[in-house]
C-alpha cells in the first residue's frame, strides 16, 4: 500500500497548507503579527467602543505587519543587531496579536494599499481580494490571497511588511474556517514606516487603549 500524505490542517491545497503550517506558533519564536494603531484611527474606529479583540470580531480583513519582539531566537539572521530591524510597525503603536494560521490572507514583503475600510458589498469586497486591485491604483497580479512563510518576510530586506488577516470567526478563507484573534498585549515600537517620532501622542493613545482594555500590559521595542 502506499503511504498516505498528512491530512489537510488548513487548505486542501497541499502548497498553502504547508505554508500556513509555517505560521503556527511563530509567538514562540519571538515573531508576532501586529495590527498598527493611531489616534485618529482609535477615535473614529470600533477600537474606542469596545475591547480591541471584540472589535477584531467585526472586521473582515485588516492589515498586520511580522515583528521580531523577542531577537533571541533570531540571532541567525545577519541584519538582527541592526537598530530597528524587525521591529519596524506603520506607527507607533500597535496591538500584540496571536492569530490561527487559517485567517491569514495574503502575506506580502512590503505595504500592498489593500483596501480595508473600503464601504464595499460582500461581493465587491470578494472581487478586490481576487482580482488585486488596491488603493491608490495599486494592482497586486494574481489577487491577494497570496500566503509566504514568515522567514520570507524576515528575510526580505524590506523594514515594513504587510500580513492581511480576516478578523472575522466563522469564515472559510482556504479549508479550516477563521477563528478569534487574540490580543495579547500593546506594542510600543520607535521605528515606524512614517519615519516620525510623536511620543506624546503615542503614550496619550496607549493610555486609552489600556482604559479600554485593563489586562492589556505594554511591551517597548
Amino acid at each position: 500500500m502506499r503511504g498516505r500524505g498528512a491530512s489537510p490542517r488548513f487548505s486542501l491545497d497541499p502548497h498553502i497548507d504547508r505554508t500556513l503550517r509555517t505560521w503556527e506558533d511563530i509567538n514562540e519564536h519571538g515573531l508576532y503579527l501586529v495590527h498598527a494603531v493611531n489616534l485618529q484611527k482609535y477615535h473614529w474606529g470600533d477600537l474606542s467602543k469596545m475591547r480591541a479583540e471584540d472589535a477584531l470580531k467585526q472586521w473582515d480583513v485588516f492589515s498586520t505587519s511580522l515583528i521580531a519582539v523577542d531577537k533571541a531566537d533570531l540571532s541567525w539572521h545577519p541584519e538582527a543587531d541592526k537598530p530597528g530591524w524587525g521591529t519596524q510597525l506603520a506607527t507607533g503603536v500597535g496591538l500584540l496579536l496571536e492569530v490561527p494560521p487559517q485567517n491569514i490572507l495574503g502575506a506580502f514583503k512590503r505595504d500592498v494599499w489593500f483596501p480595508t475600510h473600503a464601504n464595499d458589498t460582500r461581493y465587491e469586497f470578494a472581487q478586490r481580494i481576487l482580482s488585486g486591485e488596491g488603493k491608490r491604483g495599486y494592482q497586486v497580479k494574481g489577487g491577494y490571497n497570496k500566503v509566504i512563510p514568515p522567514v520570507a518576510l524576515l528575510n526580505s530586506g524590506d523594514t515594513y511588511n504587510e500580513v492581511l488577516v480576516v478578523g472575522r470567526p466563522g469564515t472559510s478563507v482556504h479549508f479550516t474556517p477563521t477563528a478569534n484573534v487574540k490580543v495579547l498585549g500593546i506594542v510600543y515600537s520607535f521605528y515606524n514606516a512614517i519615519g516620525a517620532r510623536q511620543e506624546r501622542e503615542d503614550w496619550a493613545l496607549i493610555a486609552r487603549l489600556q482604559r479600554m482594555n485593563p489586562d492589556l500590559k505594554v511591551k517597548v521595542i
